[in-house]
């Protein structure tokens, strides 16, 4: 009658074929029952593996959060890239934004839903590629971190190394070595956080893949994130190109999170961003 481990759930809901909510279910232990409960998969997400410390940290504070009229000196969290201020130029959009067909109440292609994909594909086109994108193109998942958990695990083998340009977003490192993905993530040095196309370059790049076969083994993936998190600066379309060119020279597929390409401060103008769809069409193999 006593339980040996504790379920904890964060009920999610479905809608239009998408998660609203990323479902997740944190299974709590003891650790010498663990293995006799849980898979060699899941064993270690209950023994260490979980979200950075400072996620953490930033979900404790929640409940404490800036506002302007009420909490004035609330918490406002610089350790991640998301703008609540800015939360009221969207509002209205999201609150009137309903399922109007039928096919948003049941099952619809896992890839999502045909509406939504066209949506996407649309936006896309005039946003961010500045060419026709096809709807079969476009998957979608609940979140970017199903994204990147969806594209490791078809690109990449467990124990392969993905290369990873420094500074980057710290999440990379856990989305990556999440027991259900499995794969290496390896720093390729920083060399200068003002020419960040240095970090990209054929000779960084090279020294960096040498290390991690060695290291590793097999180098399966470059993962690059343009504009870049967390600088905010844009690589050059010569220094993307070239970075392409390399990794096809090694058969390495390229990973680009373009997730930031229509974020600019108020009072700028977009100082030359292009996507990767732009750049390369149509798109290299790899």
């Amino acid at each position: 009658t006593t339980p040996s481990w504790r379920g904890y759930a964060v009920v999610g809901m479905l809608a239009s074929g998408a998660a609203l909510t990323l479902v997740r279910l944190l299974v709590v232990c003891k650790r010498s029952k663990a293995a006799g409960i849980l898979s060699v998969r899941g064993a270690p997400l209950v023994q260490g593996h979980g979200p950075p410390g400072y996620i953490m940290q930033h979900i404790m504070r929640l409940g404490a959060t800036y506002c302007p009229e009420t909490r004035p000196d609330g918490y406002i969290c610089l350790a991640i890239s998301e703008n609540r201020l800015a939360f009221p130029l969207f509002r209205d959009a999201l609150v009137n934004s309903r399922p109007e067909h039928i096919s948003s109440t049941g099952y619809d292609n896992p890839r999502g839903g045909m509406r939504f994909r066209t949506a996407i594909a649309s936006f896309l086109f005039e946003y961010v590629a500045k060419r026709e994108v096809h709807m079969d193109s476009v998957a979608t998942t609940a979140g970017a971190t199903a994204v990147l958990h969806n594209l490791l695990f078809a690109l990449a083998d467990a124990g392969d190394v993905c290369l990873i340009p420094a500074p980057y977003y710290t999440g990379f490192d856990s989305n990556l070595s999440d027991p259900r993905v499995g794969v290496i993530p390896f720093c390729v040095p920083c060399v200068s956080l003002t020419d960040i196309d240095q970090g990209i370059s054929a000779k960084n790049l090279e020294a960096a893949f040498q290390q991690g076969r060695r290291a590793h083994g097999r180098v399966a993936v470059l993962l690059l994130t343009s504009p870049h998190n967390p600088t905010g600066r844009l690589y050059s379309p010569p220094a993307l190109r070239g970075a392409v060119t390399w990794a096809e020279g090694h058969g390495i597929q390229v990973v680009c999170d373009e997730v930031y390409s229509n974020t600019i401060l108020a009072g700028e103008e977009n100082t030359g961003f292009q996507s990767m769809l732009e750049l390369f069409s149509p798109l290299p193999s790899h």
